[in-house]
């Protein structure tokens, strides 16, 4: 039978079952195991090691390989095959730095920066659904009318406010109260999914909502580093990419947009990417 052996760098809830994540050991490429459901969802049953413990962060997760099963949307899906998942190490979490991804953006930003249209993924190819990032100024959202609980953060410049489905945090917020909650700790990381296409009132056509499916939270040790991405080739295309919005930008960017001017339209006169004029509107609280 063959194996995978996979680094644990999510265990999140998905319907009312779980949805694993992670790196193999050797390639250091995202693997996640799903069952054979419609959405592949995975049950506690089948994951349970021998002892009875659920798979956590950091552990290293024998798993039997029973087929490949990508989509275009979760090109890095397999299922998985009968039999015991076994634990049979812990990675060193001091080690996070080599797991790091580091894109530019999200995947894509535009025309959402919280969801990408199914559509998107029949002309353009994905290497994976989901991403290991640093993130800055990271905040918890608890609603009081969902109980949802929702990640606020920023990467690369851009503004994020993105569900959790991480069941740790879940149940560490479950019992307080409503409010925005500041992580203090020194580094933040996000293990970030697209979940299943979903139709919602808002959209026209089904769209993969961007997830956050672990919140990694380290209060010691050094400074994790992240491979650099080109600010320069960015700007070659987006003049203004990553500059900091002055005052006057922001008055002529809510004239602009009050005058009737679309996010494209907008990009163009501020020679940035759509999703930042997305984040800066949001932001200065033109849009939802």
């Amino acid at each position: 039978m063959q194996y995978k052996d996979i680094i644990c760098l999510a265990n999140s809830r998905k319907y009312k079952a779980h949805c694993f994540a992670g790196k193999e050991c050797e390639s250091l490429r995202w693997s996640r195991p799903v069952s054979d459901s419609e959405k592949g969802e995975v049950d506690e049953h089948s994951m349970r090691y021998k002892d009875g413990a659920i798979p956590d962060l950091f552990d290293i997760v024998r798993i039997p390989v029973k087929s490949l099963s990508p989509r275009p949307y979760q090109p890095e899906n397999f299922i998985f095959n009968k039999g015991e998942w076994a634990k049979v190490g812990v990675y060193d979490q001091s080690k996070l730095g080599a797991l790091l991804d580091s894109p530019a953006s999200l995947w894509t930003n535009e025309p959402f920066n919280n969801r990408i249209p199914a559509s998107y993924f029949t002309q353009n190819k994905i290497t994976s659904s989901l991403l290991l990032v640093k993130v800055d100024n990271c905040r918890l959202q608890k609603s009081s009318a969902k109980k949802q609980i929702r990640a606020l953060f920023t990467y690369n410049g851009g503004e994020y406010d993105l569900p959790i489905t991480d069941i740790h945090i879940e149940k560490e917020y479950e019992n307080k109260h409503s409010g925005l909650y500041k992580l203090n700790d020194k580094i933040i990381v996000l293990c970030l999914s697209l979940g299943e296409p979903f139709l919602s009132v808002v959209d026209s056509e089904p769209c993969c909502y961007k997830l956050v499916a672990s919140v990694i939270r380290m209060t010691e040790g050094p400074e994790i580093p992240q491979k650099s991405y080109s600010v320069d080739a960015i700007r070659k295309d987006h003049p203004n990419a990553y500059v900091k919005w002055s005052p006057e930008d922001d008055k002529k960017l809510k004239n602009g947009f009050l005058s009737g001017k679309d996010a494209t339209s907008l990009a163009e006169v501020f020679k940035r990417k759509i999703g930042a004029i997305r984040s800066r509107l949001k932001k200065i609280g033109l849009i939802n």
